[in-house]
């Protein structure tokens, strides 16, 4: 069924292109092209997690979605009032996660530690609801989440066609880039981060010019989504909107341009001084230690302890999701809600620790200085931040022959950056402004 579903789906999607195509002015053929190649990337990024890393089972983040909302679809046969209860955050989940096998789940409740968000449950909700249509099919779930993102590529094209001196240029280029293909056409955030952006901008240059309910229905939707999936992307690119709001009550006088960056320096400053719960120097800290966690690699655990993967044969495994210590080991936990990591010693006993993630040391791992909650340490780590993202991995830089392709793919867009700058038109005063609120918004998000 799960194949007699997908293809329904498919066929649908190409009947869908065709009838909207006159609508929104892009031609028949680039519409059929894009989505071919969007439906390619999205191939590419099932086989990476399937073939390459899960050797044969999905792997990864991608595994964690589709296994915690199969868990809800299963909750929603048994429970549909509970379930609806759940889709739009009625229920109580307390007593639903500690009653039902809802507890199951990998990442539902990953990240409940004082974040004002949990960025993980929207996907999860969404893929809940396509098993009903999947049957367990897992191109199912990358075919209606690719489309989607790609709905979000046509509006980003629609939203700023009107810039594009070469649109057909501009069109496959945002549909043909590696990273825009590949991270955005599978099973994961960024596919519906994608729509997020594109529903957001759209709503928002078409209210400027011409306001009407549907445009800010997406306004909404788009401003839902980027929050709810992506927090930090939602939150720069709303907050840096009101430069474009600034320009439309000034008619785009220029000055502004001048003294909005400072502006927004000034603002991530104050925001390394507020309450742990929205400070910027905490998140950072906090983040960058998780990840440098997950590159060393590690044991981790549903409390919030972490122990270094060298030690995995201090264990003894009784259960898939259970360990108990037979040698004294060193570790780190922190409590609840709070940022720093403690270090302690676990003696040998026969307690049973619940386990979150077994991670192998990551083969592309590039060391960088912790920031530690530390301004000055913040700040100095801001060029190789940049460096890190624009330009790395370097061939000599560890990892597997993947790590090639990201290095051609920074390559080229810095070219593209190089030709784009060589051939530059000249801009109007709105182009000002939206090319500062992209470069802006680019390196805050580079930064991060």
């Amino acid at each position: 069924m799960g194949i007699i579903s997908f293809c329904i789906i498919l066929i649908l999607t190409y009947l869908l292109l065709g009838w909207v195509s006159p609508k929104i002015a892009i031609p028949k053929s680039w519409l059929v092209a894009g989505w071919t190649i969007k439906i390619g990337f999205s191939v590419a990024f099932l086989h990476v997690f399937i073939v390459y890393y899960g050797h044969g089972n999905l792997y990864g983040d991608a595994f964690n979605f589709i296994n915690d909302s199969r868990l809800l679809y299963e909750f929603g046969l048994e429970n549909p009032v509970e379930y609806f209860k759940l889709l739009f955050g009625l229920a109580d989940e307390t007593r639903l996660f500690e009653t039902t096998h809802l507890h199951e789940t990998n990442i539902w409740s990953y990240g409940d530690n004082g974040d004002l968000i949990n960025d993980n449950r929207l996907l999860i909700r969404i893929n809940s609801l396509i098993h009903f249509i999947s049957f367990g099919n897992v191109y199912v779930h990358a075919l209606v989440l690719s489309f989607i993102s790609f709905l979000g590529i046509l509006l980003l094209y629609c939203s700023f066609k009107r810039f594009f001196t070469n649109q057909r240029l501009a069109y496959f280029m945002l549909t043909l880039f590696p990273s825009i293909g590949f991270w955005c056409s599978g099973i994961t955030k960024e596919s519906l981060m994608l729509f997020g952006m594109g529903s957001f901008l759209f709503g928002f240059t078409r209210l400027i010019k011409n306001a009407k309910a549907q445009h800010s229905i997406l306004l909404l939707a788009g401003t839902g989504i980027l929050l709810y999936n992506k927090p930090h992307v939602g939150i720069i690119l709303l907050s840096l909107s009101s430069l474009l709001i600034v320009g439309v009550l000034t008619k785009w006088n220029q000055k502004w341009l001048k003294v909005f960056p400072l502006l927004f320096v000034s603002g991530l400053i104050f925001l390394t001084y507020t309450p742990p719960s929205v400070n910027l120097l905490h998140k950072v800290s906090y983040k960058q230690k998780d990840l440098i966690n997950i590159g060393k690699g590690g044991i981790f655990f549903v409390n919030d302890c972490a122990v270094d993967f060298q030690y995995l044969s201090h264990f003894d495994r009784q259960l898939s999701d259970t360990l108990i210590v037979n040698q004294t080991i060193p570790a780190e936990y922190k409590l609840f809600g709070d940022y720093t990591f403690h270090p302690f010693t676990i003696v040998p006993s026969t307690e049973k620790y619940p386990i979150y993630l077994i991670q192998p040391p990551s083969a592309s791992y590039i060391d960088v200085i912790p920031v530690t909650y530390s301004r000055k340490q913040l700040a100095l780590n801001t060029p190789s931040a940049l460096t890190n993202v624009l330009l790395r991995p370097y061939p000599w830089d560890p990892g597997s022959p993947l790590k090639y392709f990201s290095f051609i793919e920074n390559i080229l867009l810095l070219l593209i950056l190089i030709f784009a700058f060589i051939y530059r038109k000249k801009t109007s005063r709105e182009e000002n402004y939206f090319i500062m609120y992209f470069v802006i918004s680019a390196l805050a998000i580079a930064l991060l």
